[in-house]
């Protein structure tokens, strides 16, 4: 995710951690109206050139191909089932510096693809140890073109020493608001409790996040509630971040509950950019574990703003659920898998959901379904589902089918479904196909599967349009800039490089609030950046408007938005909301920021107490301005337009003195508010700066430097 407004200025498997899933690792008639067909047999080429043993899940790039990863390579797709091979692992032999085990891929908004392996990396061993255990791992960017860079390598301090960084990251990463990524390492980190010492004597797991250029910050080591665990345990899963601008995940061990495992059934969690996690739920809460347990997969939230899940384990029957859960941590469990003689609903999802265009989750479990033509289980191979956010599922396919061995379809889905712009679903089988590589009885498959949807089109999030300094939830001021956050907002990504704001980009033809068309900074496949209209209620000061994205592939259904007078923001340099504001000397131009530390292009240095000079704070939501102005233009032609209402601005808690709060020449829609510190302002280099007005006041956790 990205901001465009960066300051004043500037327009700115193997292994999969899976020791403790060894038993889910070991272990076809479609309904009428629907079309499922085998796009690709892994292996189908000589050596196995092409992959095998598929397990990430595939993503949609931006130019409409299909992407994902195998045991050893990354491929493109092509919706009409040609497949390349974009690039493959340890071509040069052991050690694998460049990774083992790639655990599936995503598309950032620069266009490049990023993703993880579970091992290798120039910490760790050779690739024959790393297949057998985790050790190290890495993170990765690839080109479309197929150039890979290792941006980071796992157990940098070395194996021996604990990993104190991480080791054996095991799911995709997830690019957040503020352009950086996030991930999790299913081990390694600092902590090793009762919990799971036992298991995995390198460390609990961790969550991390990594600049595109390789910085890595651990964020939270696991284990940190001693001795038994319970903030969790191998956080198998990826994450996803809500619109409430937190992330969450889930672990697949750990936690207060122990009805499942001496060790602990997992846990759902929320945690902040900044690294303060809380558990919001506990598996196995209820008798026999009806509610789960066990969780290994990615959450996604719907447009309702509730996460939805899966758990292989638990259930009413013991063979997993499917659960919703609000980001405040109460869980209902949708339904549990295996009612059903010989689970021919499927059992043991693997996988994480994804809710399509008509408004339902669909995804897969690995064992289960009608099929008996497979191995020494019957049936045992897996499935394709549809459930309702109320619970009813319906299985769609059952996988070997076709009544023959190899079952030429595909057996044993683990990863889930991506639906694409044609409306259909891909997805992959981590076995089965018409290639037999080793003693695996099929080397993967690529298969599609159309249901006769409708194309994917725009859906904004409830609760999704929030002020794109703050990223609160508290409402949006006439005249600010906005965050929309959706799904399929766009078809590619593009910026603003002009005012006035332009109201079409890339596809989208405008974004209307009570269809008034609204200036666009920056428009992406999951975020917008807008202009609310000033004029939005015309004689009013609060109530709810309605958004609609319309773009050319359709519009989206119309969302309701809470419009307050003032919803003031600052901005930041993290672009998350808190941390170092961009707040800047007018004499100098200096960022009020530690010295000799600078941020992208700007210079940094205190703002000074005792020098009178003034300090400009850039932020958005100030409500409306005399005398007014035009929707779409900055304040450019040497009119200041002064805000109705006049701000306070606290540093360090002490009321500075003010000079004025106006629309920036610049840029639309940006505030700039100009002060004099005190001369009781507290001094430090993370001193709280606030903006009090019209009875709001922003957050205490975006800071300046101070100096005397």
């Amino acid at each position: 995710m990205e901001r465009i407004v960066e300051a004043p200025g500037q327009a700115r498997r193997g292994n999969r951690g899976w020791a403790f899933l060894a038993a889910c690792a070991i272990t076809a008639a479609g309904m009428p109206g629907q079309t499922f067909t085998t796009l690709h047999s892994f292996c189908s080429e000589s050596e196995c050139a092409d992959g095998r043993l598929p397990a990430g899940p595939l993503i949609q790039g931006t130019d409409g191909n299909l992407y994902g990863t195998t045991m050893g390579t990354v491929f493109q797709l092509t919706p009409t089932g040609t497949l390349t091979t974009i690039y493959t692992f340890c071509a040069g032999g052991d050690p694998c510096v460049d990774g083992v085990n790639p655990t599936g891929i995503m598309q950032a908004t620069s266009g490049k693809f990023y993703g993880t392996t579970t091992a290798g990396g120039v910490n760790s061993g050779t690739a024959k140890v790393c297949a057998e255990v985790s050790c190290g791992g890495t993170v990765f960017q690839l080109t479309p073109s197929g150039t890979l860079t290792t941006l980071y390598s796992f157990c940098s301090q070395g194996e021996y020493t604990g990993c104190t960084d991480g080791q054996g990251p095991a799911a995709p990463l997830v690019q957040g608001r503020d352009g950086n990524l996030y991930g999790t390492t299913t081990i390694g980190g600092t902590n090793v409790g009762d919990g799971c010492d036992q298991l995995y004597a390198e460390g609990c797991g961790t969550v991390f996040k990594i600049t595109p250029s390789g910085t890595l910050t651990t964020l939270y080591n696991f284990c940190v509630q001693q001795p038994y665990c319970t903030d969790g345990i191998i956080p198998v899963a990826g994450l996803v971040q809500a619109t409430d601008g937190n992330f969450y995940g889930t672990t697949s061990q750990g936690g207060t509950n122990t009805g499942c495992s001496s060790f602990g059934c997992g846990t759902v969690f929320k945690i902040t950019p900044g690294g303060t996690l809380t558990t919001i739920y506990n598996f196995c809460a209820q008798r026999l574990c009806a509610d789960g347990s066990g969780p290994v997969t990615a959450l996604v939230q719907g447009t309702d703003g509730n996460l939805y899940g899966t758990t292989p384990y638990g259930g009413a029957n013991g063979h997993g659920t499917v659960f919703k859960i609000t980001t405040s941590g109460m869980l209902t469990t949708l339904y549990s898998f295996c009612p059903q003689s010989g689970c021919a609903d499927g059992a043991k999802p693997l996988a994480g959901l994804v809710q399509a265009t008509d408004g339902n989750l669909y995804g897969t479990t690995v064992l289960g379904g009608a099929s008996a033509f497979y191995g020494s289980y019957s049936p045992d191979d897996g499935t394709i589902f549809k459930i309702t956010t109320g619970g009813a599922l319906t299985t769609l396919y059952s996988f070997c089918s076709r009544g023959q061995i190899p079952c030429t379809d595909g057996v044993h889905p683990e990863a889930g479904l991506v639906q694409a712009t044609n409306g259909y679903f891909y997805g992959t089988t981590f076995e089965g196909g018409t290639a037999i590589c080793g003693e695996s009885d099929g080397c993967g498959t690529l298969f599609s599967l159309s249901l006769g949807l409708t194309p994917p089109g725009p859906a904004v999030n409830a609760g999704g349009v929030l002020n794109s300094a703050s990223y609160t939830a508290a409402g949006v001021a006439p005249g600010s800039i906005v965050s929309i956050f959706g799904t399929d907002l766009a078809a590619s990504t593009a910026a603003a490089s002009a005012i006035p704001l332009p109201t079409g980009m890339s596809d989208v033809t405008s974004v209307t609030f009570n269809g008034i068309p609204a200036g666009l900074y920056f428009v992406s496949q999951n975020q917008i950046n807008a202009q609310i209209p000033f004029n939005l209620l015309p004689g009013q000061s609060s109530g709810t408007a309605s958004i609609v994205v319309t773009r050319t592939s359709g519009e989206s259904a119309p969302q309701n938005v809470t419009v307050v007078p003032v919803s003031p923001g600052i901005f930041t340099t993290t672009a998350n909301g808190i941390g170092q504001a961009f707040a800047y000397d007018n004499t100098s131009g200096a960022l009020a920021a530690p010295a000799d530390v600078p941020i992208g292009s700007f210079a940094t240095t205190p703002i000074s107490v005792t020098s009178g000079h003034a300090l400009i704070i850039a932020c958005t939501g100030l409500g409306s301005v005399t005398p007014s102005i035009d929707n779409l233009v900055a304040a450019s032609d040497g009119i200041f337009r002064y805000t109705v209402l006049t701000p306070t601005v606290l540093i360090g808690g002490v009321a500075a003195t003010p000079v004025y709060s106006v629309l920036s020449p610049q840029f639309v829609s940006e505030y700039q508010v100009g002060v004099v510190p005190g001369s009781g302002t507290p001094r430090g280099n993370a001193v709280p700066i606030q903006i009090e007005i019209g009875g709001v006041t922003t957050t205490s956790k975006v800071t300046i430097a101070v100096a005397p």
